[in-house]
């Protein structure tokens, strides 16, 4: 499993790149959106942020940056399959569960499934 944490702001302040509010625009874009979580309760209880950009490859426009500017601004973590138990306790003990980010039937039985079986 990899997990990929994307610095947003320091994206902003090194790359110059505005962060576009439009995606018609024909310059590379890569822009983060905090979208209203209008009937979307999974929006709010993810406190999610969207990304957006108008081009395929993405990783190749942000490691073109890390390269020219010396720094890291996707940080990727492989999880290993055996370490997996001890990651899902520690994320409950931080109140991260399926019931928490997944409001509704979905995120209870995902829940009660990792708890039960």
């Amino acid at each position: 499993m990899r997990v990929l944490a994307f610095d947003v702001r320091n994206w902003i302040a090194a790359t110059g790149l505005p962060n576009y509010n439009n995606i018609v625009d024909p310059r590379p874009i890569l822009a983060s959106k905090l979208f209203h979580a209008y009937d979307n309760p999974r929006a709010i209880a993810q406190q999610s942020v969207s990304i957006f950009s108008n081009l395929d490859d993405i990783e190749w426009l942000i490691s073109f940056f890390e390269q020219s500017k010396q720094q890291t601004f996707l940080v990727r973590l492989d999880l290993v399959a055996r370490d997996r138990n001890k990651a899902m306790r520690e994320l409950q003990l931080m109140g991260i569960t399926a019931e928490s980010l997944l409001p509704g039937y979905d995120g209870i039985c995902a829940s009660l499934r990792e708890r039960n079986f």
